[in-house]
């Protein structure tokens, strides 16, 4: 288990898309060791990187290309690996390969069922 994560990344699907950007967002924030909190939308292949800025306040980035700085700790990454393996899979289905892609939640370990769960949250 990590117990202070610093990078979330989450994997958007239509039926969890309110929350992803509402109660989550503030509930990972909360946690004082999150710098980071990336929602991946592979529908339009975009990433929106949330990141913690001065005092409260968070700053976002929409970003279709190009790459995503995680200063703290430190790195990029290029836009267009978050959907690598999608547009591979979706490659092979659309050839008749029967390869299929699903979306749902690639998170920190501590926070596989939302920031409610991390250690010292009491649930909803």
């Amino acid at each position: 288990m990590i117990s202070d994560p610093i990078i979330v990344v989450e994997v958007l699907s239509p039926s969890t898309a309110a929350v992803d950007h509402g109660r989550k967002l503030s509930g990972y924030f909360s946690l004082t060791s999150v710098q980071h909190y990336l929602i991946l939308d592979p529908e339009r292949r975009v990433v929106i990187h949330h990141k913690r800025g001065q005092g409260e306040a968070i700053e976002t980035r929409v970003l279709t290309s190009g790459a995503a700085r995680l200063d703290r700790p430190g790195f990029e990454v290029a836009v267009e690996a978050f959907f690598a393996a999608s547009l591979t899979s979706a490659q092979s289905a659309s050839s008749g390969a029967g390869a299929r892609t699903e979306t749902g939640s690639t998170l920190v370990p501590d926070c596989q069922t939302g920031p409610e769960s991390a250690p010292g949250r009491a649930g909803p």
